[in-house]
């Protein structure tokens, strides 16, 4: 989440808008959808545990979750890394 009271050069100075996923924006849409792919395949588990039919395979649905939960970290990381930034800067009080 990017101040806008700041003038867009000390931003791009350290470095938060070179890169697209290190937007504070893009990091929080990463994490809903990895949380929807989550869910979607905690379902899906849960439709094969009970004995529904489902024509999904069970290994394949838990690498899915290792995969969502992973990329919902990266992206906590990430968002942590630029709030640190500000406020170790003192750009944020």
């Amino acid at each position: 989440m990017e101040p806008t009271a700041y003038d867009g050069s000390i931003l791009g100075m350290l470095a938060i808008d070179s890169d697209p996923f290190r937007n504070g924006t893009d990091c929080c849409c990463i994490v809903h959808t990895n949380a929807g792919r989550y869910k979607q395949a905690l379902n899906e588990l849960n439709a094969i545990n009970r004995g529904w039919f489902s024509d999904s395979e069970p290994s394949i649905l838990m690498e899915e979750l290792e995969d969502c939960c992973r990329n919902i970290l990266r992206a906590g990381y990430r968002m942590a890394e630029i709030s640190a930034k500000l406020y170790v800067l003192g750009m944020v009080g």
